[in-house]
């Protein structure tokens, strides 16, 4: 794989959301792109709300609507604190300059550590002593 500074620094700071689910009797933990966490947390809002209208033929509920109102509950207070703390981390990531900050590293690997290497990222030596 070949590194590049500019493309390296395209990607730039990237903070993530991370979150865990049960799966298949399990817990796995995942991560998504901090600034897109509160379309994930209103996606995972809005699923309980469906299990909410969904009734039976004679009207009644499918789900037990108490547990299910308390995790739309837990889900918003998750969106409210997403919504503030995203805030805080693109401030932060701008204040502080860290797109510069991450050119820079960029710079010096590739001068450092890429400029001795040949077409194919290959490491070339010398013979000096």
């Amino acid at each position: 794989m070949k590194f590049n500074s500019e493309t390296m620094y395209a990607r730039g700071p990237k903070p993530k959301y991370r979150y865990a689910h049960l799966h298949e009797g399990h817990v796995e933990v995942e991560t998504v792109d901090y600034q897109f966490a509160g379309v994930f947390i209103k996606e995972q809002i809005r699923q309980p709300r469906l299990k909410l209208k969904a009734k039976d033929e004679d009207g009644t509920s499918l789900y037990e609507e108490d547990d299910i109102r308390k995790e739309i509950e837990e889900l918003n207070k998750n969106y409210d604190v997403w919504e503030q703390t995203w805030k805080e981390v693109k401030a932060f990531i701008e204040n502080n300059d860290l797109q510069d900050f991450t050119m820079q590293v960029c710079v010096d690997f590739q001068y450092l550590f890429c400029r001795n290497r040949d077409q194919h990222g290959a490491r070339k030596f010398s013979m000096r002593t």
